[in-house]
């Protein structure tokens, strides 16, 4: 069995990482892989050659950071785009390969219809160029999106996959199949070390008690404006208290974030670090008194899971990926109440620091990219073999392919 990952963008994020680690694992153990995209980066491109991956790109960009500031309309063309470049990517790779392992949209609509069964790695479900302000065209390209979403995954996607519970139920609503959970691993030995110091000088943090929102994108579904509001809320009973954000985004929603920002007076508490690189995040990791990731319904497990790494509470919203694997193993705190939580904390922080302590070991334990590989590759030989029981079931819009 030969694999063909496809993925829009290739640069330093969740998705990407997960990528980069199935990679790895398909080709120590014999099985041919190769990743195609339309994006990538420089920094992207350097890891690849480092660690031997095959990889084709059409184009490739100095930062991820670039990339991100697109209006909405200018996403609905790049989306556009990067499906056709997608699908001749994959049109002139096929022949080799067996099956083909989607990840991020559009890479699922780029991977159907070429005759070879198709695994998607669902993220999170479509949700079209969410604004806070969208126009009615956006509305109409939304809903028309979805629907033609709903349509293409239950017809022409042989297997999804899932990171959480969360995506799990996602899938089910959505497109009406019983998906595979496949948990996200964590590189612990990457982020269980690092210097503080270097980006507590960098970002004025000194003295500040530090709240860490890690993200690779700034948008709503990230929800960084809760963040902001919960320290709106605390900052005259923790007057040190400081907010890192991380990650580019869209446009609008980092214009909106910043503008929330100058009009509530919140600058002196409130840092925009951009885009950063993997040793500065760590380093971040290292430096924060405690991570907060108040998502919308949103698969993944890599940036609370990271800040367990360096022994750094964390406080989750119900919605996210992580929020029932952090009940059931008493990981950190989940609560829509960010405020309050993070008030609980700074009264209490011995007890949520030795709390964090015992989570890192559990997230050594029980969360390995290694467990990541061998349940995809068993998903992977399921669909595989499923396909070559059935040779003549590849569908096609309106007619049958034998």
């Amino acid at each position: 069995m030969r694999v063909l990952i496809a993925q829009p963008i290739l640069a330093r994020l969740g998705a990407v990482t997960a990528i980069v680690h199935l990679s790895k694992y398909l080709t120590s153990n014999g099985i041919k892989n190769r990743i195609v995209s339309s994006i990538a980066t420089n920094n992207f491109i350097k890891l690849a050659r480092s660690l031997n991956l095959d990889v084709v790109t059409k184009t490739i960009y100095s930062s991820y950071d670039y990339i991100t500031k697109e209006s909405s309309a200018h996403r609905i063309l790049s989306d556009f785009s990067d499906t056709l470049i997608l699908r001749k990517l994959i049109a002139a790779h096929k022949s080799d390969y067996d099956l083909i392992n989607p990840h991020n949209f559009p890479a699922n609509w780029a991977s159907i219809l070429h005759k070879k069964p198709v695994v998607w790695m669902m993220n999170e479900p479509l949700d079209i160029y969410s604004t806070t302000t969208p126009s009615f065209l956006l509305k109409a390209v939304r809903y028309m999106g979805i629907k033609a979403d709903r349509f293409l995954v239950r017809n022409y996607i042989n297997q999804i996959c899932v990171n959480s519970y969360v995506t799990y139920r996602q899938a089910k609503q959505r497109y009406g199949k019983t998906p595979e959970v496949v948990f996200f691993g964590v590189d612990f030995d990457k982020y269980r070390n690092g210097y503080p110091d270097k980006v507590i000088e960098k970002f004025g943090l000194e003295g500040r008690f530090v709240v860490l929102t890690s993200a690779g994108v700034l948008c709503p579904q990230k929800n960084q404006l809760a963040s902001i509001k919960a320290i709106e809320k605390i900052k005259k009973y923790i007057p040190n208290v400081k907010l890192v954000l991380t990650g580019g985004g869209e446009k609008e929603y980092i214009h909106m974030l910043k503008e929330y920002v100058r009009r509530t007076k919140l600058n002196h508490y409130v840092t925009f670090a951009g885009f950063l690189s993997q040793s500065e995040i760590t380093n971040l990791y290292h430096a924060c008194h405690l991570g907060l990731y108040p998502t919308k319904e949103q698969g993944g497990l890599l940036a609370p899971f990271e800040n367990l790494c360096a022994g750094k509470p964390i406080i989750v919203s119900p919605k996210n990926g992580t929020a029932e694997l952090i009940k059931r193993y008493r990981l950190g705190v989940v609560t829509n109440n960010y405020d309050n939580a993070i008030l609980d904390i700074y009264n209490n922080y011995n007890r949520y620091k030795n709390m964090a302590q015992s989570a890192k070991e559990i997230v050594k334990r029980e969360f390995s990219w290694e467990k990541y590989g061998e349940r995809f590759l068993s998903v992977f030989e399921e669909c595989y073999n499923a396909s070559l029981a059935q040779p003549h079931q590849m569908r096609s819009i309106g007619l049958r392919i034998s």
